[in-house]
Formats: structure tokens, C-alpha cells, sequence
């Protein structure tokens, strides 16, 4: 089986990414469950094997990570293209390329500082009082963190602060 382009779909997964296949998809972060769907179309010995079983058998590549419920459909499901609240799906995909961001901008500092019980530290403590910060204002905080941590400047008075 293959994936297929299809209308309604609103990212493609593994863009960019050399060493996996395209995946065209349609995902509604402004639903709770965050439901994502793809279409795929079988090869013709697919097609002939599951008119003989009946059967489609799914692999899940989970990288370690917990498992995600699925469902199989032979048909487009309901509300493929359409979301449930535009506004906030909007909101939210800003926020995840946000989070994106600052996740690989933490990725690259981490490195740099594993060994450090200071940044270990401060980190410990800036994530427990990061829960209590407007969410507007804890992105610019975690990103003025991180900036600090790659420059590897001021940290100590954070510490102090923190403390």
C-alpha cells in the first residue's frame, strides 16, 4: 500500500525528511482527541489478497513511545477538511511550531551542557515554576532561558533568582 494525496489534507509528514516516504494527512489539533487521518490506495496484488482474506494487517512505528489507538476505515471519515474550531486549530498548530521550535533550539543546547549541575538545576527548578506562568509569557521565558544556556551567560543569576 501506498499513501495518496486527497482533498481535504492539511500537512505532509516526513516533508523535508530523506529517509521516510510522504505522508499527506489531515489532522484537527482544535478537537481534544486531535484526530489525524491518511488515505492509502493498494497495489494490485494488495487488492487480490485481501479479496481472498479479507485482511489488512497494521505496523505502528512507535519509536519507543507509547502506543496511539487507531481505526481502520474504508471510507473517507466525517470531517476530513473541515474543523471542528477553526480559531483554535489555528492557535494551536502556531503553538506546536512554536514548541517545535523551541524543542530543537533545546535539543542543540542540551549537548553542550550535560555535564553541568548548575544548568541541570536551574532547569529542575525553572520547569516547576514555568507551571505556574501565563502561557503568553512562558515561551519568552523558556526561549530567554535557552538563549542563555547556549551563550552559556548568565546563568548563575537565574540560579540566584530561582533560588
Amino acid at each position: 500500500m501506498k499513501p495518496i494525496k486527497f482533498k481535504g489534507e492539511n500537512l505532509t509528514i516526513g516533508e523535508g525528511q530523506k529517509e521516510y516516504k510522504q505522508l499527506p494527512a489531515f489532522v484537527d489539533p482544535s478537537q481534544p482527541i486531535v484526530p489525524f487521518s491518511s488515505c492509502w490506495i493498494m497495489e494490485e496484488e494488495e487488492k487480490e489478497e485481501f479479496l481472498k482474506t479479507g485482511k489488512i494487517w497494521v505496523t505502528q512505528l512507535t519509536f519507543g513511545n507509547r502506543y496511539a489507538p487507531m481505526q481502520l476505515n474504508v471510507s473517507k471519515p466525517k470531517g476530513i477538511g473541515k474543523f471542528a474550531d477553526p480559531k483554535a486549530m489555528k492557535a494551536k498548530m502556531e503553538q506546536a511550531e512554536k514548541n517545535m521550535k523551541a524543542k530543537i533550539k533545546a535539543e542543540k543546547a542540551i549537548p553542550k551542557f550535560e555535564e553541568s549541575e548548575q544548568v541541570a538545576e536551574l532547569m529542575k527548578k525553572a520547569s516547576s515554576i514555568l507551571k505556574d506562568i501565563e502561557p503568553g509569557t512562558k515561551d519568552d521565558v523558556v526561549n530567554e532561558l535557552m538563549e542563555k544556556l547556549e551563550k552559556n551567560v548568565g546563568i548563575e543569576e537565574d540560579i540566584k533568582i530561582i533560588k
